[in-house]
């Protein structure tokens, strides 16, 4: 660990002292502040989602810039073989360049921060989603820093690597949108949203620190260093097959335990909601709502998994909040989770309920297509039912699904009356 803060200082000594960090820095900045204040007053309320909005895309300019000399410029100039000679782990060298250039990304992040607080004095600043937006931001620079060093590690030099670091870099901000979606499969979707860094981000950015998302960029992070540790790796023990088999055995379990950490993180319902007025947590009245039921209500979701990008996140924060709501209840509320699309009976039955297919265009194959998906769920309880036939956003999903389970569940009913005087 000594060696490894020693070589940490040196790379970031390195930036500072690189009047390229410094010019695209100050660029970077400069854009951020132009595009923010273009719109920052327009938005009507005391917040910088403004900022983070075009953040990603401003990453664009800044990362590929301090990446693109990690290890490449050490190839171009020879000294990976010297550094070969002396007694440092590549691992180590990987991770110092890494974070380093992260070091960087975080200092001129603070740089943005008195903007925030300046909004303090205008507005009721939300201090929990400021702090997870800058968390969103470091944790998407983390993951395109990473695929950098990994891009550095293959080119011979630094402008090859910039060119081909942005390029990828692009690719995977614009993975998971409806533009490049709709001209592939549909069931590529769900894979594409899971894997995109912008919806991960964007789920952070509004406030709530999932564990999905951590686990999503950390396993990345380490996915990527790994790629840049084997290519370091090759140059020193390549030639012995048997030892560098070895290593990457030993690498390729460490991406498979990262890939299986992702995949089960999906399935661990924990976050935290740090917006003020906790936003995306199930309020007090729901709470009572569902703690008090005696009986069992009965939720069923029919949805497609084969839908648009723009559906998938929809998707996703609905299945979270019926989790909340089984959760709460403590058995006295049944989830179950049906595609229409897979079986006929369940189409029928969701037909039946009121519950229709909506449609909407793919285009695939050079031709534009119309496909049918279903993103609805019906509330049983007894012989007595509430539908919703189609969620198109979760911005009143609890207020509808308590307001059902109140409806169907209340035994006294209150009623009003008039007494009218017959003599008058």
């Amino acid at each position: 660990m000594p060696l490894l803060f020693t070589l940490l200082k040196k790379e970031l000594r390195a930036y500072l002292n690189s009047s390229t960090a410094y010019i695209v820095g100050i660029s970077f900045l400069l854009l951020a502040e132009l595009l923010f204040f273009r719109q920052a007053f327009l938005v009507g309320e005391s917040s910088l989602v403004v900022l983070f909005a075009v953040l990603p895309w401003l990453y664009l300019l800044l990362l590929p810039a301090l990446s693109m000399g990690t290890l490449s410029e050490e190839s171009a100039q020879g000294t990976l073989e010297f550094v070969g000679t002396r007694p440092i782990r590549e691992w180590q060298l990987v991770v110092s360049k890494f974070l380093a250039a992260l070091n960087v990304v975080g200092l001129i992040l603070l740089v943005t921060l008195p903007l925030g607080m300046s909004f303090a004095f205008f507005g009721n600043l939300d201090m929990g989603v400021l702090f997870s937006q800058y968390l969103a931001a470091l944790f998407l620079a983390a993951w395109l820093l990473a695929l950098g060093v990994a891009l550095s590690s293959v080119c011979q030099n630094p402008i090859s690597s910039l060119v081909l670091t942005a390029v990828a870099s692009f690719v995977a901000l614009v993975l998971g949108t409806e533009i490049v979606t709709a001209a592939l499969p549909l069931s590529l979707s769900p894979f594409l949203n899971a894997v995109a860094p912008l919806n991960h981000y964007h789920s952070m950015a509004r406030g709530v620190v999932d564990v999905r998302d951590v686990v999503y960029a950390v396993s990345s992070v380490g996915i990527f260093l790994s790629i840049a540790y084997l290519r370091l790796l090759k140059r020193r023990v390549g030639n012995v097959r048997i030892i560098y088999r070895a290593y990457q055995m030993g690498v390729g379990l460490m991406l498979g335990i990262a890939v299986l950490a992702t995949i089960l993180s999906a399935y661990i319902p924990l976050r935290a909601d740090l917006t003020r007025d906790n936003v995306f947590t199930l309020s007090n009245s729901t709470k009572t709502i569902s703690g008090n039921l005696t009986d069992v209500v009965n939720v069923t979701l029919y949805a497609s998994s084969e839908i648009p990008a723009q559906f998938q996140t929809v998707l996703r924060e609905t299945k979270d909040i019926l989790r909340d709501y089984e959760r709460l209840a403590r058995g006295n509320i049944v989830l179950t989770t049906k595609d229409p699309l897979k079986s006929s009976a369940t189409a029928q039955e969701a037909e039946g309920l009121g519950i229709r297919p909506v449609q909407f265009n793919v285009m695939g194959k050079g031709e534009l297509s119309v496909k049918q998906g279903y993103m609805g769920l019906a509330v049983h309880f007894g012989d007595k039912r509430e539908v919703m036939p189609f969620i198109q956003s979760t911005a009143d999903l609890e207020y509808q699904l308590t307001t059902f389970i109140r409806k169907l569940t209340i035994k006294n009913k209150s009623g009003l009356g008039f007494i009218a005087n017959a003599a008058d």
